[in-house]
């Protein structure tokens, strides 16, 4: 004698099976498995971009059957080496450019889901300088710069310095700093003496 049932919903299972003969003895046996059709959940921390590198990248996995030790997780990303541990974990980006990062998890029953980051690295400092002050002087000084960056736009720097304009005798070290969008920093100092006895 045999037969058999059919399981489709996901779900845990325990099922079991009993079989008696004309002697009225019964043996029984319980099987557990489970079904599962649902991906594992997997969340990546934004990222701030532009940004300044290495960048730390955190995801968190959750699967409602596997246990998360059990769900394979991959990184497309050139610094991933191997399958990252699961759960929750962190990973480091260092490449300079545009990032398209994918995390691809998989659980044991082959269900896959997948995480997306695109950001941009920008490890390069802004570069500014500071228009040449004719030294000593006898007239009223006022500070002006030039600025230049491959990935921010000029709006978009931040300059902190007092351009003045200094009109009173004196020896003046005047500091200077640029700051773009991903947090780089160049500084520079105006230096110059005005002298008008």
């Amino acid at each position: 004698a045999g037969g058999s049932t059919l399981f489709t919903n996901g779900g845990s299972y325990e099922v079991e099976v009993r079989a008696t003969d004309r002697a009225g003895n019964v043996s029984t046996r319980t099987d557990r498995f489970a079904i599962d059709r649902t991906p594992p959940t997997i969340l990546l921390d934004p990222v701030t971009s532009p940004t300044r590198g290495p960048v730390v990248i955190r995801y968190r996995l959750n699967d409602n059957i596997s246990p998360s030790n059990q769900v394979a997780v991959l990184c497309n990303a050139p610094d991933c080496v191997g399958p990252l541990a699961s759960s929750i974990g962190t990973f480091v980006v260092t490449n300079a450019g545009t990032n398209q990062i994918v995390l691809t998890a998989t659980d044991p029953a082959g269900n896959v889901s997948f995480a997306t980051a695109s950001f941009f690295v920008d490890n390069s400092p802004p570069l500014f300088g500071l228009a040449p002050i004719p030294s000593p002087t006898r007239r009223s000084v006022l500070i002006s710069y030039a600025l230049f960056d491959n990935y921010s736009e000029i709006a978009d720097i931040v300059v902190t310095g007092d351009a003045g304009p200094y009109s009173f005798d004196g020896v003046y070290a005047v500091p200077f700093t640029a700051r773009d969008e991903a947090g780089n920093t160049t500084s520079r100092t105006a230096r110059f003496v005005i002298d008008k006895a």
